[in-house]
């Protein structure tokens, strides 16, 4: 998760406050290495500018609208463009 601070009520196994694009891409690539790491929280004030440094880390891959239910019950709605 990537928020503007900590959200401390819920259960992250870790947070951490960006400092460093490059800190924050080797704690992305550590998450994705790590099974026992199973939730994370990193956080700034500038939540415009993390979002836009998260995603260069990625790559986008268009796709069809749809509904994921979280084990949470919690439900995550993608609404396709177009």
């Amino acid at each position: 998760m990537i928020s503007p601070e900590p959200d401390r009520l819920q259960k992250y196994g870790l947070f951490h406050k960006f400092y460093d694009t490059k800190e924050f891409y080797k704690i992305i690539a550590e998450f994705h290495k790590n099974s026992n790491m199973n939730d994370i929280n990193i956080y700034d004030t500038d939540i415009k500018h993390l979002w836009k440094i998260f995603r260069i880390y990625f790559t986008e891959v268009g796709a069809a609208g749809g509904l994921v239910k979280h084990t949470s019950g919690k439900y995550l709605f993608i609404e396709k463009k177009g």
